[in-house]
């Protein structure tokens, strides 16, 4: 009975140990457990990889009772201290110091954790300015994708504990440091990328946008040269008729002068011997050439100041004699085309102070038979009157008729080339649409413009104003278009 007792007492004893042991297995766990809580509390504050490689280190050193912890750069065979913390000093770190053997920096270039005790000659830490034994250290790389030849160096416990024994609670440490790390980093390229990916967002839409500006201006560019090459093409066109239409004039205008010069001229043989006849057909045949030079003149002239080779040529000029030319000049006009019933008024005299005055006078002779004779050409009856006066520093001149009349829409028409109004009352009234054209040149030519005022069955006053000179210095100026 007693020896079952004993038995039984021994294997409870056991049974106790056991369950002992395991509670302090657990209890050194659940320490632990709460160890590494508290140490990723720490470090988990930060984040930012500067804040969290400088500052975890006090936390982490307080937490694991160490008695020195620092960061080291390992290069070219030397640790350099980037930053450290030590319980018994808050000396800068910049002279911390540690050597280790030849055969040591295998380990430490492979990456392995390194258990060393100050009895080992291949492990020397120094410490300035205070004294201070490391009996024994932990050299752990920091295993980051993101820092390379980075070391934690764990030295001495507070409480004289055994480094060796906690080697696995250090490394799991540095694993939370290094995922950290590693997280941080990752989130500022996450961030990075998406900064720089809406800046290039923004760049693009800033790229599309001018693009689409510049298509849109584009656009419009190549609507306005569309309407241009449009308009350039009725204008084409238009001036394609109006060559055709001018042609077709100019060969009637020219054969019906040559066709009497013909005519006449093959008369002559036949009628030798009857003056009277031979000086009718002398007289119509010289008139015909001279239709023939006037219809010549007018295309030179219109070429001429198309092309601005026209030039100006500043002379004297009395307007009374001028006029007074005019009135014998269309005297003999009216005898020769029967328009004796129209009462063709030139002024006498006009005011003395434009008088005597500087201009080109054979270009302001050409305006105003120009525009009597076509004057004459739309007046079946009533009257002519042309006449002059200063408006400021111009002289001007007007012709007024009692004829047919303009339409208002037609005003800017009968002064292009070869314009000719249609359905007009007065039919046959010859001329080739040049007229006009050339009176607004000449009057452009001399520093002037030309307007009208007409109405339907009433007639038509046609204005237009010179520059003129005063003085008695003439000269000659071209002018030629830009």
């Amino acid at each position: 009975m007693k020896g079952n007792l004993d038995h039984y007492l021994i294997e409870l004893e056991s049974k106790i140990q056991i369950l002992e042991n395991e509670n302090e297995t657990l209890s050194a766990k659940a320490e632990e457990n709460l160890l590494l809580n508290r140490a990723f509390e720490e470090i988990n504050v930060f984040n930012d990889i500067d804040s969290l490689l400088l500052n975890t280190l006090e936390s982490i050193s307080i937490l694991l009772n160490i008695q020195f912890l620092g960061l080291f750069d390992y290069k070219d065979n030397n640790f350099k201290c980037i930053s450290s913390y030590a319980l018994f000093s808050n000396n800068d770190t910049a002279d911390i110091q540690i050597y280790i053997s030849e055969t040591l920096k295998v380990d430490i270039e492979s990456l392995n954790t390194l258990f060393l005790n100050h009895t080992d000659n291949s492990f020397t830490f120094y410490y300035p300015n205070t004294h201070f034994i490391a009996h024994n250290a932990l050299i752990i790389s920091l295993d980051s994708k993101i820092i390379k030849n980075r070391y934690f160096v764990f030295v001495n416990d507070k409480n004289e504990q055994d480094l060796e024994s906690r080697i696995h609670v250090f490394e799991k440490i540095i694993r939370i440091i290094s995922t950290k790390l590693e997280r941080i980093y990752f989130q500022n390229e996450l961030v990075k990328l998406n900064a720089e990916l809406e800046q290039k967002v923004e760049l693009r839409t800033f790229e599309l946008y001018t693009q689409n500006r510049e298509y849109l201006s584009l656009n419009e560019e190549y609507k306005s040269i569309n309407e241009e090459l449009l308009k350039a093409k009725e204008m084409a066109e238009e001036s394609d008729r109006l060559k055709t239409a001018f042609l077709q004039n100019m060969s009637h205008e020219i054969r019906t002068p040559m066709n009497a010069i013909m005519g006449f001229s093959s008369l002559l043989p036949d009628n030798f011997n009857n003056k009277e006849k031979l000086e009718n057909f002398s007289i119509i045949i010289n008139q015909r050439c001279k239709d023939l030079l006037e219809i010549i003149n007018d295309i030179l002239d219109i070429s001429k100041i198309e092309s601005g080779q026209n030039t100006l040529n500043i002379e004297e000029c009395n307007i009374n004699n001028l006029f007074a030319e005019l009135s014998l000049f269309f005297r003999d006009y009216q005898s020769r085309t029967n328009k004796q019933h129209i009462d063709l008024t030139v002024p006498v005299t006009v005011n003395e102070l434009i008088t005597n005055i500087k201009t080109d006078k054979v270009k302001l002779k050409q305006i105003l038979i120009n525009l009597i004779s076509n004057a004459f050409k739309f007046t079946v009856k009533g009257s002519i009157h042309c006449g002059c006066k200063q408006v400021d520093n111009k002289i001007q001149f007007y012709v007024s008729d009692t004829g047919i009349g303009i339409p208002n829409d037609k005003f800017d028409y009968i002064f292009e080339r070869f314009a000719q109004i249609k359905n007009s009352p007065i039919q046959n009234t010859g001329g080739t649409g040049l007229g006009l054209p050339i009176v607004k040149g000449l009057a452009m030519l001399l520093g002037g413009q030309v307007w009208l005022e007409s109405e339907c069955n009433k007639g038509t006053t046609i204005f237009f104003s010179i520059n003129y000179i005063s003085g008695n210095e003439a000269s000659k100026i071209e002018i030629k278009r830009p």
